[in-house]
């Protein structure tokens, strides 16, 4: 039960993780786009 209950945890905790790491990955390519754009 607290095996089940730890995996739940680290199961929504890596999903937030995943997240926030494709968030920071798409502003990335925006922000590199937008470089693009300035200087050329």
């Amino acid at each position: 039960m607290l095996i089940d209950a730890l995996d739940r945890v680290y199961q929504k905790v890596n999903d937030q993780v995943s997240t926030r790491r494709m968030e920071i990955l798409e502003w990335m390519i925006i922000i590199l786009i937008a470089l693009g754009f300035v200087v050329g």
